[in-house]
């Protein structure tokens, strides 16, 4: 993060990029410590979650409506996307062959 919050100048344009705040010195001391304080309370709540919280192999709801629409999806049926899927069969089976 800190590295992103440094003055650079880019190469092509010449424009300088300063992130620093002169209206605002301590902006980035406060801004790693918010970034810190959030890291740890995220610790705390995955540390009180069930320990068969997320169990291997486990699939939400959203997994389910991802899988349910990916096969939903139509492929084009033009004579154009026929041949190009046919060249790409035949291009996978040359390379498994």
């Amino acid at each position: 993060m800190i590295d992103q919050y440094q003055v650079s100048i880019d190469p092509r344009s010449g424009i300088e990029s300063d992130p620093n705040r002169p209206d605002d010195e301590q902006y980035i001391v406060r801004l790693i410590g918010k970034v810190i304080h959030v890291s740890l309370e995220t610790l705390k709540i995955v540390k009180s979650l069930p320990d068969d919280f997320g169990v291997a192999g486990e699939k939400s709801e959203k997994d389910h409506e991802l899988k349910t629409w990916r096969q939903n999806q139509r492929l084009p049926t033009s004579d154009s996307a026929r041949e190009q899927r046919e060249r790409l069969r035949k291009q996978v089976e040359s390379l498994i062959s």
